[in-house]
């Protein structure tokens, strides 16, 4: 609020042991939560009427999740409440292994459902340093063939070398990093080897060759970044941390830099941007916004002040993007939302006028909120089936042709 002015709300209803049971949104839009005795969320309810339900075991851990079809995600857990196996609705199942006390039960493998004609799935696994940083990780094929990535840290656990897996030659990328004594990154190295044991890198290695590097502030903020080139992108902050002014490598050369200002009355959100020059080589953005600091008017001008393009957005009760009108042509695009906030309807307003003069696009969603169809302003209507899992099974175009997909 300012003054007697509202410009967003949200209202809650409490139950008696002071949990959430409704909310409704600055448009009214409400979503509904229900409960156990024990306080685990049973159901959730969206302003669209979409419902997601919840059952829990003995120890208060959800084991399943249902859509409001009946579709069902399983998961199985060990004693320690891991999951040891997840279930989709299409009865696919996704393992999960872990390792002993030597590495503190990490997770230690994840192997996904076999695909058609395949005896196995794919599996990842994964090993840890004594501090509980990935030391290595493993991509198993369904035939069993291993590729490993490297990591390597310091004292500190910053990744100061990174092994790719190697190619048909045993050559990795191997990719390295400096820090700062405030953990800045300040340089990142790159090139090939075959080295797989050494834990730092070697800088004095021909192959290894510099790709970025950085200066940093004592406040955590970049004032410069040279690339593989050495070309130098220079930065400038202000009292509160936020970007005054920055220099392209170009603009090094003219002596000239892009200059940012921001608003003061908002919480400091960008408010211009200046690139400096004359005519068409220059350019200046202004932001205008409402007080909730969404953008209302978007304004370019040239080097010379003349007018390029100008923005306007208007924004619904719930703050959607209601809107759009752009300078050139004087048209608006109108957007409609169904009240839990999917996109309904993509529409060409009247000529310098917001109202929707006919819809353009329709959108049509299933009953758990998934895209089904999307009709065009010909009334034409290309329709999707989904399997359980939400994967895209059949399209349907306007003239009767399908196009099939498998899993």
């Amino acid at each position: 609020m300012s003054g007697n002015n509202r410009f967003d709300s949200m209202t809650a209803v409490f139950d008696g042991q002071d949990r959430m049971v409704r909310r409704l949104d600055n448009a009214g839009n409400r979503t509904a939560w229900a409960y156990d005795g024990v306080g685990n969320v049973l159901e959730v309810q969206g302003p669209d009427g979409y419902r997601i339900s919840f059952a829990y075991d003995l120890a208060n851990q959800p084991y399943a999740a249902f859509d409001e079809q009946g579709r069902m995600v399983m998961t199985s857990r060990d004693v320690l409440g891991r999951p040891l196996t997840v279930t989709d609705p299409a009865g696919a199942t996704t393992e999960y292994d872990y390792h002993g006390d030597a590495q503190d039960g990490r997770l230690a493998r994840i192997r996904v459902p076999a695909i058609p004609g395949q005896g196995n799935g794919r599996a990842v696994e994964f090993d840890y340093d004594a501090g509980g940083l990935p030391t290595q990780t493993r991509r198993i094929s369904a035939g069993g063939a291993a590729r490993s990535s490297l990591s390597f840290t310091d004292a500190l656990g910053r990744l100061v070398r990174a092994l790719s897996e190697p190619d048909d030659q045993g050559q990795r990328l191997q990719t390295c990093y400096r820090f700062d004594g405030l953990s800045n990154l300040t340089e990142v190295w790159a090139g090939p080897t075959t080295d797989i044991t050494r834990a730092e890198c070697n800088f004095a290695e021909t192959t290894l060759k510099l790709q970025q590097s950085s200066t940093w502030d004592d406040f955590g903020n970049e004032l410069s970044r040279s690339d593989a080139l050495g070309r130098t992108w220079q930065y400038r902050y202000d009292y509160h941390g936020h970007l005054e002014s920055s220099q392209t490598p170009e603009q090094a050369q003219a002596g000239t830099r892009t200059t940012y200002g921001y608003d003061a009355s908002l919480r400091g959100l960008l408010k211009s941007r200046t690139v400096p020059g004359s005519g068409a080589a220059g350019q200046r953005v202004t932001w205008t916004r409402n007080a909730l600091g969404q953008v209302t008017r978007a304004e370019t001008k040239d080097g010379s002040g003349a007018a390029v393009v100008t923005y306007d957005y208007a924004f619904d009760v719930a703050h959607r993007l209601e809107s759009v009108t752009d300078s050139r042509t004087g048209r608006t695009i109108v957007y409609g939302w169904e009240p839990g906030g999917r996109l309904s309807s993509i529409a060409l307003g009247r000529e310098g006028s917001s109202t929707q003069a006919s819809p353009l696009w329709r959108f049509q969603y299933d009953g758990t909120g998934r895209l089904t169809g999307i009709s065009a302003p010909n009334g034409q209507t290309v329709a999707m089936s989904l399997d359980a899992t939400g994967r895209l099974t059949e399209k349907v175009w306007p003239d009767g042709a399908r196009s099939s997909y498998a899993w």
